[in-house]
């Protein structure tokens, strides 16, 4: 697990740690690694030889606006609650057969946090500095539609290097040379300098809202029954 935690930091936050930020197991203010370990069958082997392999998502629990702590799961669950919340729960995070016709085994859960120093940086910053965003919006054809056909609504094209999210460059203003920011200056505002900026400005919450926000209450909803479970499992 510690292997697939560290695989997920360096491909999603590589700004983070040139920034002087670490990443430990934690308690509020946090996100979550869901981790699926997963056999592969590989082309050219027999039958029966499988890969290993891993995937990594990542639920932040984090408001766009203000970050909040995780949930305290209630200790007065009876066994058939805890029972029911833990099915739930493992049945929201298999998710049922993987796409590449992979073998599911085993679903790890970790809950991390950001830190700078001993400062824990919010989630939502980090996501965005490192250009995680919502879609971007889909488009409805100008033609007028008659009353018996419905809107044309076409996929905007995906966010890329060439076709940015538009918090992007706010982003690389404080980050990159080029634009007149450095690694001080993100290390800056993770470690407190965000709470100056005005709340119609935090151009991290705008790339964090909306179908990003959508999701982000979705899953916490089956992370959460997941924690349920298991503090009642404890008292069985």
């Amino acid at each position: 697990m510690d292997a697939a935690r560290f695989k997920a930091a360096l491909a999603m936050f590589p700004m983070f740690f040139v920034a002087g930020g670490w990443i430990p197991l934690a308690a509020t203010e946090q996100f979550y690694i869901v981790a699926k370990f997963v056999t592969k069958p590989k082309k050219g082997r027999k039958k029966g030889t499988p890969t290993t392999s891993t995937s990594t998502t990542t639920v932040n629990t984090s408001a766009p606006v203000t970050p909040i702590p995780g949930t305290t799961p209630p200790s007065d669950k009876t066994p058939q609650d805890t029972s029911e919340a833990l099915k739930a729960a493992a049945a929201s995070l298999a998710g049922g057969p993987e796409p590449d016709g992979a073998i599911l085994h085993t679903v790890v859960v970790s809950q991390c946090c950001f830190k700078i120093g001993r400062i824990t940086v919010p989630p939502g910053i980090v996501f965005a500095v490192n250009g995680f965003s919502a879609s971007p919006p889909s488009s409805v054809s100008p033609s007028q539609p008659s009353a018996q056909t419905a809107p044309e609504i076409s996929p905007a094209p995906r966010y890329s290097r060439t076709n940015p999210p538009p918090h992007w460059p706010r982003a690389k203003a404080v980050m990159s040379h080029p634009r007149g920011g450095s690694p001080r200056a993100l290390a800056a505002l993770f470690a407190g300098g965000w709470r100056n900026v005005p709340q119609a400005e935090r151009w991290w919450d705008t790339a964090m809202g909306g179908s990003v926000e959508e999701r982000r209450v979705k899953a916490l909803e089956q992370i959460n029954a997941l924690g349920v479970g298991m503090a009642g499992a404890r008292g069985v």
